[in-house]
This record gives structure tokens, C-alpha cells and sequence, in this order.
């Protein structure tokens, strides 16, 4: 689902295949004979390897193609919350490696142990690479 959002749209807004029916009172209605037309379309430029691809052709001519290609660049923006969500997952993180290095600390002793930034810098220059 993430993929799809991020690289493709929301498969809220995709067309869907509609078909007319007649209901009994002779009324004319749409009724949705395919959610996945739009979203078949989307996914495979997505999710193609390209190694399929033929590059070789019989016809010498067609070997020469000239390929068009466009470069979209992203709008680089800074998150508010980027700065608190790192120090939660370092804190997380350094939680971890606090509990295997000490796995007689109950969880309230291990959150204790690394409750301010001082802990968590004294705790994580003390690990090593390994």
C-alpha cells in the first residue's frame, strides 16, 4: 500500500471501468465492473525490472532510436518533527542495546537509565563496533 501512495497515487482517485445497466424502472445506472484497470497500469511502469526489454533490433534502422527521457526533481522540504522522531528512534535503539547489555534491568530501569541526553550519550560512546 505504501508504494502505491508514494509512487503512484492514492488507489482512492484511480479510474475505475463503469458500465451502464438499465434498472427495472428503466432508469440508466453506472455500476463499477473493474477496480483494476488504472491501478494495472500505474504498477507495472512501477514495479517493471526492465530486463525485458528488446534493445536489438532486425531492422538496422530501428537500432539508432533516439530516447527521450525526463528527469523529475523532488521538492526538497524540512520536517518540523524531524529532530524529535530521530531522538525517539535513537532512544528506542539505544533501549535495545541497553537491555542486552544489562538483561537483569527491568524496562522502568532501562527507561530511567537512559532518560536524559547525557545517558543516552554516555551509553551509546561506550559501545563499541561490535
Amino acid at each position: 500500500m505504501e508504494v502505491e501512495k508514494c509512487f503512484t497515487g492514492d488507489p482512492a482517485y484511480y479510474k475505475w471501468k463503469k458500465s451502464k445497466f438499465k434498472t427495472e424502472q428503466g432508469d440508466s445506472i453506472d455500476v463499477i465492473t473493474g477496480k483494476d484497470v488504472d491501478k494495472i497500469k500505474r504498477l507495472s511502469s512501477v514495479l517493471s525490472t526492465g530486463t525485458n526489454l528488446r534493445t536489438i533490433w532486425d531492422n538496422p534502422a530501428e537500432n539508432d532510436a533516439k530516447v527521450t527521457v525526463m528527469h523529475l526533481a523532488d521538492n526538497m522540504l524540512g520536517s518540523d518533527y524531524y529532530d524529535e522522531l530521530k531522538s525517539i528512534f535513537r532512544n528506542s535503539i539505544l533501549r535495545d542495546l541497553y537491555s542486552e547489555a544489562h538483561p537483569n534491568l527491568s524496562d522502568n530501569e532501562i527507561i530511567e537509565a537512559l532518560s536524559t541526553k547525557q545517558k543516552e550519550d554516555a551509553f551509546y560512546n561506550s559501545l563499541t563496533k561490535n
